[in-house]
């Protein structure tokens, strides 16, 4: 029997599934989750993959239903971010308050702490902590997995052993999607030379980042390392290619055509909005959350504005220039500090939380006094330091304050919300907000991650920032470009919304953790309809049926669940020229992208 035809924008797609694929036989499915109904868009590539690569749930084990959240955090604090990103999001949306959500995190015990200290909330949340040199504990939270309805992973998990029993999806953090006919060896060692140009125009020595570009190049030179070692960001493929014998491309989150977008959090969108709408903005919770930190923290205030009166400080504040760093490598500061001093005249107010004991060091001061800065104030909660070395008749300032630790993420929002528009960020994390604040980022990019600042000068195209979005070290070029720019242009506003419409992948996160709780969802018969044409024989049939069906969107899951399951036994039973067709069958270009590495494989 032959699929009925699919309108892709058609509202009966759901029902057409079901009466197309009535041929199939009864079975016991889970039980329903109670979460109202969500309408499913099958267009979107993370929904497409998700059903590609997984099996209709048939039943939770224990039988009440429990949501995984996982992800590898034994460094920085993005990884963790990304799960408590959307277990916020969760909560926030009550068609998901019967699904109850565990975090498991491979990590250390230093790094448990900071991730306590970074993010209050966390002790509030069921987190099942693993230790790989605890090898009992580390494969007692594995098998949490097993009993769970569903395991996300998210950001760092390549390596994690993913579920046997359960439906499960991973997704990895931003970084580059290399085009695979320009080769991997090729592409890296591009990005490394990129990197290593980038500070060897800055001036700043870093013999860390040097060493490790150069050693990556070495590495990339000697084929017998190349060829078995995969412990690169690149070569991370492998979801557990001895578990269930396959070899599958990551997705990942990003900002490119071959990204699946990042999970922008909508609270904060909304709050966002909510100011900038509001004609009484003192009303507004994002104002309240900036009197709230200066409340907490009363010398921030003065530091920022002069002004020791609490009353009036939120609303001086907003009439105070000053600009906001986080950062970890002092190339991407000092080009940030570049910029600025071109851009803005008079003294220059840097919120970061760049320590005293830095500023102290004779290399960071000889790098401001390059720049023309001629007075380096430093203030913190803890005291505060001025360097001197005027030189001629110019006078610059400069004032580094640190904001020491806030714990309320709010106050923490409010304070880089109400910063200038151009902010200098590191990690997802960071990016994400920026641009939901509407800002204008400066992105401190790894040598896996060189194409961010592409995919962001492609967004801001036209606006006369493309010559900012670039990886060169070129702060005169930039601080042109910004300066041509009306950055209390509405367009900034414009453009940033434009970005988190056509790229927020918190929908679709939400959509996949819904639709593997509503097993009965018709969508859900494409997999049974694969199953049982392969395991009746009825290869041919499924092939013409799959030619034949006229949604884009339904061909590209079917052909791509044939071709995953094929990489996976082969013996599906199809030749090589109908693994080929069903590969040109499929439209969507992120589906393509990531069957590569497992076609290639085999």
């Amino acid at each position: 029997m032959k699929l009925k035809s699919f309108h892709k924008n058609s509202t009966a797609t759901m029902c057409l599934i079901a009466v197309m694929l009535s041929f199939m036989a009864s079975f016991i499915c889970a039980t329903e989750v109670e979460m109202g109904d969500r309408e499913i868009n099958p267009g979107s590539s993370l929904i497409k993959w998700f059903l590609a690569l997984n099996k209709r749930p048939y039943s939770f084990i224990p039988y009440d239903p429990r949501l995984i959240l996982a992800t590898i955090a034994e460094e920085g604090t993005d990884d963790f971010a990304y799960v408590l990103e959307v277990t916020r999001e969760l909560g926030n949306d009550k068609a998901f308050s019967n699904i109850p959500v565990e975090l498991i995190v491979q990590s250390t015990e230093s790094q448990k702490k900071e991730i306590y200290r970074a993010f209050s909330e966390a002790s509030d949340l069921k987190i099942n902590w693993i230790y790989k040199d605890e090898r009992q504990e580390y494969l007692t939270g594995l098998m949490q997995m097993e009993y769970a309805s569903f395991s996300l992973f998210l950001s760092t998990w390549s390596g994690m052993r993913v579920p046997k029993t359960s439906n499960w999806l991973g997704i990895g953090h931003f970084s580059n999607i290399e085009a695979m006919d320009k080769g991997l060896d090729v592409s890296i060692t591009d990005d490394l030379l990129l990197t290593e140009n980038y500070y060897q125009s800055s001036g700043v020595n870093n013999f860390a980042n040097l060493t490790l570009s150069r050693r990556n190049r070495r590495f990339l030179s000697d084929p017998e390392h190349y060829n078995h070692n995969v412990n690169h960001p690149y070569l991370k493929y492998s979801l557990d290619s001895a578990q269930d014998k396959s070899c599958i491309a990551s997705p990942k989150f990003g900002l490119g055509e071959l990204h699946l977008g990042l999970p922008f959090n909508s609270e904060l969108i909304e709050k966002i909005d909510d100011y900038e709408m509001s004609v009484d903005k003192a009303s507004t919770s994002l104002h309240q959350d900036l009197k709230q930190l200066l409340q907490d923290k009363p010398w921030l205030g003065y530091a920022l504005t002069g002004h020791r009166d609490l009353n009036t400080q939120a609303e001086t504040i907003q009439n105070v220039s000053y600009y906001t760093a986080y950062y970890q490598d002092e190339a991407f500061l000092k080009e940030y500090l570049d910029i600025i001093r071109r851009i803005e005249p008079g003294e220059i107010k840097i919120v970061t939380p760049t320590k005293s004991t830095i500023l102290s060091t004779p290399a960071f001061r000889e790098m401001l006094y390059e720049m023309g800065f001629s007075t380096i104030h430093y203030k913190s909660r803890g005291g505060s330091g001025i360097y001197f070395q005027r030189i001629g008749s110019e006078y610059r300032k400069i004032t580094f304050i640190n904001p020491g630790f806030i714990d309320n993420e709010r106050a923490y929002n409010a304070l880089a919300y109400f910063s200038q528009p151009l902010t200098l960020v590191t990690g997802d994390m960071s990016l994400i907000k920026a641009i939901t604040m509407n800002k204008i980022p400066f992105y401190e990019w790894h040598y896996f991650q060189t194409d961010v600042n592409k995919h962001l000068q492609s967004l801001w195209k036209g606006t006369g920032l493309e010559s900012f979005f670039v990886n060169d070290y070129q702060p005169e070029i930039k601080a042109a470009a910004l300066n041509q720019f009306n950055l209390d242009s509405p367009l900034r506003r414009e453009i940033n919304r434009r970005i988190i419409s056509a790229h927020n992948a918190m929908p679709g996160l939400l959509d996949v953790i819904w639709l593997v709780h509503r097993p009965s969802h018709a969508l859900w018969n494409l997999d049974t309809q694969v199953r049982e044409r392969l395991e009746n024989g009825q290869n041919d049939e499924l092939f013409h049926e799959i030619k034949q069906t006229e949604s884009m969107d339904i061909r590209d899951i079917l052909a791509t669940k044939v071709l995953i399951q094929h990489s996976r036994d082969q013996s599906t039973g199809f030749n090589q020229y109908q693994l080929d067709e069903l590969f040109m069958l499929i439209q969507d270009p992120r589906l393509r992208e990531y069957l590569i590495p497992l076609l290639n494989k085999h």
